[in-house]
């Protein structure tokens, strides 16, 4: 079997997504080489099996809506962040799988319009749940480093740079989803999906004490948090 058609059948997503980029793929277009690559590195692989299982559980609309949303993010390349933000629209991905997990019903995407809109919606009986998908992604200064091949030193405070964006984010999620829907009873889920500085993640456990103090004090009152960081995500008791 050629690898196209074995890896198009472990991949059947990833490879709709590779369909929407004409051949031959116009500069600053993802997804070059993709079977070669594929084939020569067993890391990224397991990354796009990863990434499909998780486009795997929305179902035929919601994957509709998703695929038309990242298309124009797949052919703009960043200067220092490459596709960085194709990923964080697909990481809305894991922001639906999150509410299959947790059991709610009639789980859809909700269409970009004029206004700020949350990312998705569902609902837990009659009532209503929205979820908005923010990514806190790895920091300029150290994808600057990586460029030069030097040395990033990683410390186990996250810095006032960090939750200042983390504050804004949480912020601008609150915003949307109190503009979309402000009954009272509305359920707000802010799914914080965070990529750190420490690759590696030596210093998680540290990071997330600093994480819940920051919450007891910065959080907007009509939200619940859940991050989403290594290992597995887990849920704010606060």
């Amino acid at each position: 079997m050629r690898n196209d058609e074995m890896f198009r059948g472990q991949l059947p997503r990833i490879y709709e997504l590779s369909d929407l980029i004409a051949t031959p793929a116009p500069a600053g277009a993802y997804f070059h080489n993709l079977n070669a690559s594929l084939a020569a590195i067993p890391q990224k692989l397991k990354q796009y099996r990863d990434i499909e299982a998780e486009l795997q559980v929305l179902d035929y609309d919601a994957w509709a809506c998703l695929k038309a949303k990242v298309e124009p993010d797949l052919k703009r390349k960043d200067a220092l962040r490459a596709w960085e933000q194709a990923f964080n629209t697909l990481n809305e991905a894991k922001g639906y799988k999150y509410l299959v997990s947790a059991g709610y019903s009639d789980i859809r995407f909700i269409p970009v319009s004029g206004q700020s809109t949350p990312d998705l919606e569902a609902f837990e009986g009659s009532r209503r749940i929205l979820c908005e998908v923010k990514t806190i992604n790895r920091s300029d200064q150290q994808r600057e480093t990586f460029a030069r091949n030097e040395v990033f030193d990683v410390v186990d405070q996250l810095d006032e740079g960090f939750f200042t964006k983390l504050e804004c984010s949480l912020n601008n999620a609150a915003k949307q989803m109190r503009a979309y829907c402000s009954e009272a009873d509305t359920r707000r889920i802010a799914y914080v999906i965070i990529n750190l500085d420490d690759i590696l993640h030596e210093y998680a456990d540290r990071y997330r004490v600093q994480l819940e103090s920051f919450l007891v004090s910065k959080k907007p009152s009509d939200i619940e948090v859940v991050w989403d960081i290594k290992p597995p995500f887990y849920t704010s008791q606060l």
